[in-house]
């Protein structure tokens, strides 16, 4: 297994495993080449193969610094791992003054700089942790240490105690979220979404979950609303359904469902029509008289999916209900992630398969940014900072929210996390 940090030759390639400035060199283009794969083809595609041919040296060289895939992928998990500990434990004191509000603002910033840095390996993390014990085992240790190291940085959090913990592991995953998210929308309209507006925009509401409302302190201005994106012309087509034998809509049926388990299982890119056709029991041919490719069946599901989500998200509470009592967000949030968890692993796919590709940003875009602009309506009534952007940190802490079905001391975090950060009310 390869350390993180260290350039070293496995044995047996060398009885001298130190290695100078041109195996370094040649360690660190395999690297980057192991990104590259899993930013294009995701966790279960990526192979030794495919890295060494983007990386130009031989297996045998790959094989010099790591043992397989599995290895390199785990050595990057580690780097990811450090480089998040050490972002946190370079945070000065996290306060309610602007000091703390700054503090803030540094964390998040390098927070976003690892992942623009690695952000093929934040995607492909959950996938990988599900294959590979070891990086199970990464997450496992660093996320419940990570909890602890920024608890121990706040100073008079605002927020109460019992629910310290649940807010700050909550906030660590809507924080990559966010950044996923805006790289989309930031890809069908840069001006207006530039990465410092989305660190802003996150450092306000994270502040504010902490310390409370503090106009002169953690509300900055939106900078103009974006426009709406007009869904493309290409927009995912109904299956066109033929007639075949044995009847058409069990075999639609049968494609839809286990083609729905394919991609949850193994991701967009892991996926191929191969696949999907064998756990079907049915051939290529029938594939292709109702689908044109994986891309049409994958939002085909994705727009089936996305149906009863939207009819969920409508009926948040307006900013006056939930100011009344909170009580009514923590009864939309129950309901809401009921729903979310039974829709949410396709959601994810397609979510995940455009932060890989852009070419289906086109697709993906207008609908992310019609759950932002129906979550900006929602905050606008505040009557304060930057509702547009902040939209963005709700529409990442509702998804990360909904993957699965929530304890209640997690739905206490989304309320805190929506009403102190949000809103800018407290419970």
């Amino acid at each position: 297994m390869t350390v993180a940090g260290a350039v070293v030759r496995r044995a047996p390639f060398s009885d001298n495993p130190d290695v100078g400035p041109r195996g370094q060199r040649t360690q660190q283009r395999i690297v980057r080449a192991a990104l590259e794969v899993l930013q294009r083809d995701g966790y279960h595609r990526c192979s030794v193969d495919r890295i060494t041919r983007v990386a130009g040296c031989s297996r045998a060289s790959f094989y010099q610094y790591f043992s397989s895939k599995e290895d390199i992928v785990h050595h990057l998990a580690t780097i990811v791992a450090q480089e998040v500990a050490a972002a946190i434990e370079s945070v000065d004191r996290l306060a309610a003054d602007q000091h703390g509000r700054d503090a803030t603002r540094q964390w998040l910033g390098t927070y976003g700089e690892i992942y623009q840095r690695y952000g093929a390996m934040f995607l492909a993390y959950e996938t990988a942790a599900g294959a590979e014990p070891e990086i199970a085992a990464i997450r496992n240790h660093e996320g419940p240490r990570n909890v602890q190291q920024i608890r121990g940085r706040l100073h008079q959090p605002r927020l109460p105690a019992r629910h310290l913990n649940a807010v700050i592991s909550l906030l660590l995953e809507c924080m990559l979220r966010t950044f996923v998210i805006a790289d989309i929308l930031h890809a069908a309209q840069p001006d207006s979404y530039p990465h410092d507006r989305v660190v802003d925009a996150l450092t306000d509401v994270v502040h504010r979950t902490f310390f409370g409302l503090r106009p002169e302190v953690n509300v900055h201005p939106s900078e103009g609303e974006p426009a709406p994106l007009p869904t493309p012309g290409g927009a995912p087509a109904q299956p066109r359904v033929a007639s075949l034998d044995g009847g058409s809509g069990d075999t639609l049926e049968l494609l839809r469902s286990r083609g729905r388990d394919v991609f949850v299982s193994r991701g967009y890119n892991g996926t191929r029509v191969d696949d999907i056709v064998a756990a079907a029991g049915l051939s290529r041919g029938a594939f292709y008289r109702y689908f044109d490719n994986k891309a049409h069946l994958a939002q085909t599901l994705v727009v089936d999916s996305l149906q009863p989500l939207a009819a969920a998200l409508d009926a948040i509470p307006d900013v006056a209900s939930v100011g009344k009592d909170l009580d009514v967000l923590r009864e939309w949030l129950r309901r809401y992630n009921v729903t979310h968890a039974h829709e949410s692993g396709m959601i994810h796919v397609w979510i995940d398969a455009t932060a890989r590709n852009a070419t289906l940003d086109a697709d993906a875009a207008p609908a992310l940014d019609w759950g932002r602009r129906r979550l900006a309506e929602f905050l606008r009534p505040r009557g304060f900072g930057d509702v547009d952007l902040e939209a963005v940190v709700l529409a990442a802490l509702l998804d990360t929210f909904g993957v699965r079905l929530r304890s209640q001391r997690t739905v206490d975090a989304a309320v805190q996390m929506i009403g102190r950060g949000l809103l800018g009310i407290a419970d």
